[in-house]
């Protein structure tokens, strides 16, 4: 380990309620044996359904207030950020010089807005996971020559196939405060952490999951052979006052089958809301009682699809979480195991699973996929360009003082230029990230695409709806329109070049 100084709408599920009718969709739950069975056309279900939304946290309003003095301070948790490796779902953009978390977003490290969200809550540590030895290497290198936060960082690095809760148990030994932030390499958030810790410690809670209203599909790329989807949906079951998760799952999961709820649960919550235009943002908090349980439990895997499912069951079971073993396959947790509750007992369960509802005008996007990669640089040269710490210029862009722009060149809004680029003469560029060190020719067209650190774009050449990585070499008059450009790939002087994935390999 190497150590770096700083230099919405609501579905109500109740077990006797069988039907939901509303906006252009129906959902429909049936029970089948022991469970309680939602079949809707899931997949067919994909803008919000109408109904009431109400943002509401124990902490209330107060927790965005909470600062050092009013009951936690940063001092008292620890922050891990499991970055990721070379990530498959974001090829050709990864490379070996290019993990996951190093893949520029508005021309910062993807990891930076993960550190910068630490600091600005107030840590003075972070511990980073990175899978793969030869990824760690490059985020030390990443560190040592770019990073100027304020945050003491550590680098460690865990076997490559290790999955997210494997990662947490083997780092669980640095563990040493009573609470522990885990938040996801590919998250981008603007989610106050102290409100979110408040909320943890005045209700006690075992573990509290962020979720954050999903983000809207807008048209995108699409490299050839694939199909451009929407944000992958989460299905969130929520206690009547919304305080408490009970149930999560995705659509990946899912897929085209049923989702399964138990009647166990519904009995024992009482009812059940079920939110379809919520995601996790894969931003938790555990104290040491969840790390005792996933110790005890070799099976769990992943945090989202095992670990937090896991939690969020037994809190409803009459015996210690810590202590089961036999309800990671799926099957139904004995009757004689749960008690009849009230939402009073419920809600006053040691083993309590919070649900901190980010405010609507909190962003969120998780970068796992090419498309969610190419929105969040869209974002953040626009409404989301807060998160980037730079400032706007009266043309709507930011344009780094260093770099050089040719004569009657026109850089439109929601543009960003980076350090040390130099742009030619009769240049257009629109909706685009300029990165660090590029150098673009004369006549260069440049339209909703990022262009990375290095990147060479010859004279006449034109970009559309790409993204080209660092030290790309794009040749006189080429033409590249919807693709993916892996790092230090060369296009040859006039081709043209659509829906395509590229890489150097």
């Amino acid at each position: 380990m190497r150590i770096w100084y700083p230099s919405v709408s609501q579905v109500h599920c109740s077990p006797s309620s069988s039907s939901y009718q509303g906006g252009q969709a129906s959902i429909v739950l049936s029970r089948s044996g022991s469970r309680v069975t939602y079949s809707p056309w899931i997949n067919q279900l994909m803008g919000p359904m109408q109904g009431a939304h109400r943002d509401s946290n124990a902490a209330d309003a107060s927790a965005e207030e909470f600062s050092l003095g009013h009951g936690w301070s940063p001092m008292d948790f620890q922050a891990v950020i499991f970055a990721g490796g070379l990530s498959k779902n974001l090829y050709p953009l990864t490379s070996q010089e290019v993990p996951k978390c190093l893949l520029p977003v508005g021309n910062h490290a993807l990891v930076y807005y993960n550190l910068k969200l630490l600091e600005d809550c107030g840590f003075k540590h972070a511990l980073i996971v990175v899978k793969g030895e030869e990824a760690a290497s490059q985020v030390d290198c990443w560190l040592g020559d770019a990073y100027s936060g304020h945050l003491i960082v550590e680098v460690k690095h865990v076997h490559e196939e290790m999955d997210s809760a494997e990662a947490l148990r083997n780092v669980a030994s640095f563990v040493t405060a009573n609470d522990i932030f885990v938040i996801s390499g590919d998250t981008l958030s603007d989610v106050s952490l102290g409100a979110v810790a408040a909320k943890h410690r005045l209700q006690g809670l075992v573990a509290t999951v962020v979720l954050c209203q999903r983000p809207a599909s807008i048209s995108e790329p699409s490299a050839k052979g694939k199909v451009a989807i929407p944000p992958v949906r989460d299905y969130v079951g929520l206690d009547s006052t919304n305080q408490h998760l009970l149930f999560l799952a995705n659509a990946e999961d899912v897929g085209k089958g049923e989702l399964s709820v138990r009647k166990s649960l519904l009995r024992a919550s009482g009812q059940m809301n079920l939110r379809m235009d919520m995601m996790d943002a894969h931003i938790y908090i555990f104290n040491r009682e969840a790390l005792k349980t996933l110790q005890l439990q070799p099976g769990i895997k992943n945090i989202r699809r095992d670990f937090i499912p896991y939690l969020a069951r037994t809190q409803l079971s009459s015996s210690n979480p810590a202590s089961e073993s036999s309800n990671l396959d799926g099957t139904e947790i004995p009757m004689s195991m749960v008690q009849e509750k009230s939402h009073a007992h419920v809600q006053s369960q040691r083993y309590s699973i919070g649900a901190y509802i980010a405010d609507k005008t909190k962003y969120c996007r998780r970068i796992n996929s090419l498309q969610e990669y190419v929105h969040a640089n869209s974002d953040v040269a626009g409404h989301a360009i807060g998160l980037t710490g730079l400032s706007l210029s009266t043309n709507n862009n930011v344009v780094a003082a260093t770099a050089i722009i040719g004569h009657r060149t026109m850089i439109g809004p929601a543009c960003i230029v980076g350090k040390a680029s130099s742009i030619g003469e009769k240049c257009s560029i629109k909706k685009s990230i300029i990165g660090a060190k590029c150098q673009i020719g004369n006549n260069v067209k440049i339209t909703n695409s990022v262009v990375a650190n290095g990147a060479i774009l010859r004279d006449g050449c034109t970009v559309a709806n790409s993204v080209i990585s660092r030290n790309a070499d794009i040749g006189d008059g080429a033409s590249i329109s919807s693709c993916f450009v892996g790092p230090s790939v060369a296009i040859t002087a006039g081709l043209q070049v659509k829906d395509e994935s590229l890489s150097k390999e």
